[in-house]
């Protein structure tokens, strides 16, 4: 049997990712900053797509007026785009 391996995308590697692309770190100007604080409350109790840890460490990121944000698990640093 043939397996395909996918790697774990980590935060770092989607972070670097953002940046070429040309995001920075930060919300967008034009969103009330209620609205990110509780995009980023929700996203933080998310379970790890990896190895199902509760607690993520969440960063928005911004380019122009569009708007990411980085869920980082802070066990094992898989990353995922929220």
């Amino acid at each position: 049997m043939n397996q395909t391996i996918t790697p774990i995308p980590t935060a770092s590697a989607l972070e670097r990712e953002w940046r070429m692309l040309g995001f920075v770190e930060g919300a967008p100007a034009h969103l009330d900053s209620a609205i990110v604080a509780d995009d980023v409350r929700s996203y933080r109790r998310m379970a790890c797509g990896s190895c199902g840890h509760r607690s993520q460490t969440v960063s928005p990121f911004r380019r122009g007026r569009e708007y990411r944000l980085l869920c980082r698990c802070r066990k094992c640093g898989h990353g995922v785009e929220a």
